[in-house]
């Protein structure tokens, strides 16, 4: 599948502790010879690395609700899953900024 571009919440974007956050992103198309469903893995860490990794989870949706419990910077990106199992690369990060 094709790379995914984030959406919301966008970059830099302030948001509070302890209220559902809302993200967002592009919803790609299956580009193999055999067209299958789509999902989608989205992680949050606290790095821009992504080595501390804080939420992973897997949609099939376009859309993931994430409540944030304590302050500071954190990153989001997501890939796209096909049935076969092939994985579009990440997009890139987005910073969210909790207060």
């Amino acid at each position: 599948p094709n790379q995914s571009l984030n959406i919301t919440p966008a970059h830099n974007s302030v948001v509070n502790t302890n209220q559902s956050v809302n993200f967002t992103w592009t919803a790609p198309t299956d580009t193999g010879q055999v067209t299958s469903a789509i999902s989608y893995s989205i992680q949050i860490a606290s790095d821009e690395n992504f080595n501390t990794v804080i939420n992973t989870n897997t949609s099939s949706l376009a859309s993931y609700q994430y409540t944030f419990t304590s302050t500071g910077n954190f990153y989001w990106r997501v890939r796209a899953v096909d049935l076969a199992g092939n994985q579009s690369a990440y997009s890139n990060y987005t910073k969210v900024v909790v207060q």
